[in-house]
């Protein structure tokens, strides 16, 4: 998944967690609303990173992947409250400067 995508992947939770489409059906995992919501900031600032033109980190881009297509991923999976949170912060440490 190039990052592009990744921002692209990331950018559409977002749009399902601030507008919920109700009595769609769907095979894809509903997002965790709530913990999306709470770290839209820090998951702005992962597609802002993925979309500029510096380097990023292949792991960084790696975390991304599989948060979006993991159902058990902090994206989906309502776990302890500041997780996503969490892991778009260190995310973001982990893309850095694109030296792996």
């Amino acid at each position: 998944m190039r990052r592009r995508t990744a921002a692209a992947g990331l950018q559409r939770v977002l749009e399902q967690a601030r507008h919920p489409r109700r009595g769609a059906l769907s095979c894809a995992a509903p997002v965790c609303r709530s913990e999306v919501i709470d770290a839209e900031p820090d998951l702005l600032a992962i597609v802002r990173r993925l979309e500029d033109d510096r380097p990023v980190s292949k792991y960084g881009v790696a975390r991304v992947r599989q948060a979006l297509v993991d159902a058990s991923s902090p994206l989906y999976l309502d776990s302890a409250p500041g997780a996503l949170r969490d892991w778009a912060r260190l995310t973001v440490e982990v893309l850095g400067d694109g030296r792996d």
